[in-house]
């Protein structure tokens, strides 16, 4: 007689449950790993967007500021050559209203 006993047989309902649940396992293993590895990648993408991002208002707060200087020096420094020669400043005023009028003025409504 050819009998099989309990640890020899094998049910073929019972191997692809045990195969589907070992599947499943594996792949909640791995879909956990990949969400680690995700929110990993994702933090240091947010850490370097914040330092880069704090470099650029750095330096572009530093051009304002440089921007300013130089704006607020050129004001000065034509003011004061406005009062030393107010002749030639008047003089170039009146010229460049002439051509800008030319310019954009054209010949007037009729």
């Amino acid at each position: 007689m050819n009998e099989e006993t309990p640890t020899e047989s094998s049910d073929p309902t019972l191997d692809a449950q045990k195969n589907i649940r070992d599947f499943a396992d594996d792949a909640r293993r791995y879909m956990h790993e990949s969400m680690d590895t995700v929110r990993e990648k994702t933090n240091q993408t947010i850490a370097a967007v914040r330092e880069h991002s704090g470099e650029f208002v750095d330096s572009t707060i530093e051009g304002f500021e440089r921007g300013k200087e130089v704006i607020s020096d050129e004001y000065e420094r034509a003011i004061h050559y406005i009062r030393k020669n107010p002749l030639t400043a008047v003089s170039i005023g009146v010229f460049a209203g002439v051509v800008l009028g030319a310019i954009f003025g054209g010949r007037g409504r009729r």
